[in-house]
């Protein structure tokens, strides 16, 4: 079965691509309709994304409040240093995609980074969150532009060959489109898997921050590489590999030709402030209430309502093209997040009022977490 799917690609079909229809045979078009995964085939795959997303939402989320308020690194110095790592992101990512490219394994050319990244990926992790208030300030900040570059390196290494993981696994592209909408939403879920064991530990601990965010990295970096590895034996790379793969050089040359493609990039880079939500609850609930348990009922409301926004994203669509629904749910995300702010400006500093317009306030994230990859 999968030595005759591996044919698909030379007869015409790109993995997340345009379909010639003109130019297959009945034999190709029979293949591209056929079913090759099963239940448990999504099931794992996603549970490789909960995973994924477990660690990415840790670190995200809580990193900053880690490094400032529990070991004591100035904010200035942190704030370099992301900024100096987000560059070489920035780089990183469409080299390791041109590597990922390049690779010809029996086991394809995604699934080996998967299965022999998520280990280093988490033990890293740990790292990342290992208590360092003791040290120097100069030892602090060596062992933290350490640990994240090296995190940003193996992450990179799991999280680009995940990406591309779903175009490869099935001719078929309603099977494609699935894996991709119910990893995406167990991803979601994945990504608040921090938030409710942070929010546990604190209430156990009285409040304990640095303690509960190395012992919760523990826990995700010990549990996360499963659950990947898990994913990545048992979803099978069925769509042979191009014989040509395009330059670094070349990759940029079309960014620059493709203008909705550029257009579609820039409006995320544009609406970044979204993912300073997450960091700045828990600076929220530390400072303005002094009670760090009070996390979950912040982000937990935003977080049901960002799931129910992926889910009706695809329904959304059918009353307006993708481009009109990118840009009503982020003036909607940004006008919610402005009411909130005055709202407490004038005096409504009742949590459980905030907690409750975040939930409106996420609901369109959702939608913007999905309708790019639909366009």
């Amino acid at each position: 079965m999968e030595d005759t799917t591996n044919t698909i690609d030379q007869a015409g079909v790109t993995p997340g691509g345009p379909v010639e229809e003109e130019v297959l045979s009945a034999e190709d078009q029979k293949l591209i309709n056929q079913k090759f995964l099963k239940p448990r085939d999504y099931v794992l795959f996603s549970l490789a994304r909960f995973a994924s997303s477990a660690v990415t939402g840790l670190v995200q989320g809580y990193l900053l409040f880690y490094y400032t308020a529990c070991m004591g690194i100035s904010p200035t110095a942190v704030g370099t240093m992301f900024l100096i790592t987000k560059i070489f992101d920035g780089l990183n990512d469409p080299v390791m995609g041109i590597i990922v490219d390049r690779t010809r394994t029996r086991w394809g050319k995604m699934r080996p980074y998967l299965l022999f990244g998520a280990v280093p990926w988490a033990i890293v992790t740990i790292l990342l969150f290992m208590p360092i208030s003791n040290w120097s300030s100069v030892g602090k900040i060596v062992w933290m532009y350490i640990t994240y570059i090296m995190y940003d390196i193996t992450g990179t290494i799991v999280g680009v060959p995940l990406d591309g993981i779903p175009a490869v696994a099935s001719p078929n592209m309603d099977e494609r489109s699935k894996i991709i909408s119910i990893s995406r939403i167990l991803g979601s879920i994945g990504e608040q898997s921090a938030l409710v064991l942070i929010s546990i530990g604190l209430i156990l601990t009285n409040d304990d921050y640095a303690n509960t965010y190395f012992i919760v990295a523990i826990i995700i970096g010990i549990l996360g590489p499963l659950f990947m590895v898990l994913g990545g034996v048992r979803v099978k790379e069925r769509c042979e590999p191009t014989e040509t793969t395009p330059s670094l050089i070349e990759g940029f040359k079309y960014l620059f030709k493709n203008k909705p493609f550029l257009l579609l990039i820039l409006s995320n880079l544009l609406t970044f402030f979204r993912n300073l939500v997450s960091a700045a609850i828990m600076y929220v609930v530390a400072y303005i209430y002094s009670n760090g348990s009070l996390q979950i009922a912040f982000a937990l409301p935003g977080a049901i309502a960002s799931m129910i926004g992926m889910l009706f994203a695809p329904r959304l669509k059918r009353m307006m093209d993708s481009k009109k629904l990118f840009i009503f749910a982020t003036v909607w995300h940004s006008a919610a997040l402005a009411v909130i702010f005055f709202i407490y400006i004038i005096g409504g500093t009742n949590w459980i009022l905030i907690a409750a317009l975040m939930f409106f306030a996420m609901l369109p994230v959702g939608v913007l977490n999905v309708v790019p990859h639909l366009m």
